[in-house]
């Protein structure tokens, strides 16, 4: 299957993209407020390049300790002009392997672009690098009918700029999530349009 240019992608996003990000910030942002993390927490975004997030989130919740992981080199250099000082490692997240462990991890619009085994993998890896007692959050499209609807208009448009992308209903997630940590919270957003699926766990070990 054909991949998701994402150096393309940053550096010219869907004219629909900034109301998509507005509704899903408003939302991630609850659930953090829902982790009590403070200025004295480490936060890791997974598949963060060219965050959106980063900005709103550090101010916040005055975190010092942000990185964010991504392959993609673009979007990197994008987050490290918006966000100075934070970490930025450019890495293939299914073999990275690393001692760090933080306080929240969480990914937006990540786990949905690979196939079902690499997914499995990618949402063990959240649980990987937070520390016990941490929490992890992940957002994902999910295929609703209005999802559905809305992407074959946007195909048929010639707008769509994901061909991997592949809507994962929730119970995919609970399937490897559930025994890797303690669900505590999970809904589906249909503002954006595009619908997601919402999920905050606690890694309990």
């Amino acid at each position: 299957m054909k991949q998701t240019d994402w150096e393309k992608y940053y550096a010219s996003p869907a004219p629909t993209a900034f109301f998509a990000r507005a509704v899903v910030r408003s939302h991630l942002l609850r659930m953090i407020q829902k982790t009590g993390i403070n200025q004295k927490s480490s936060v890791a975004e997974l598949g963060g390049g060219g965050s959106c997030f980063a900005e709103k989130i550090r101010e916040l919740f005055k975190i010092r300790n942000y990185t964010v992981y991504d392959s993609c080199e673009a979007g990197l250099r994008d987050f490290l002009r918006k966000n100075p000082g934070c970490g930025a490692i450019q890495t293939d997240l299914i073999q990275w392997k690393t001692k760090e462990k933080y306080d929240l991890v969480f990914s937006v619009g990540l786990i949905e672009h690979f196939p079902k085994e690499k997914t499995a993998a990618l949402i063990r890896k959240h649980f990987e690098m937070t520390k016990p007692g941490g929490y992890i959050i992940l957002f994902f499209p999910t295929p609703t009918l209005l999802y559905r609807f809305t992407r074959k208009i946007a195909e048929a448009a010639g707008l769509w700029q994901f061909p991997d992308e592949r809507p994962l209903k929730k119970e995919e997630l609970r399937n490897t999530a559930d025994s890797c940590g303690t669900f505590l919270d999970g809904y589906t957003i249909y503002l954006n349009v595009l619908s997601q699926y919402a999920a905050l766990y606690r890694k309990t070990q």
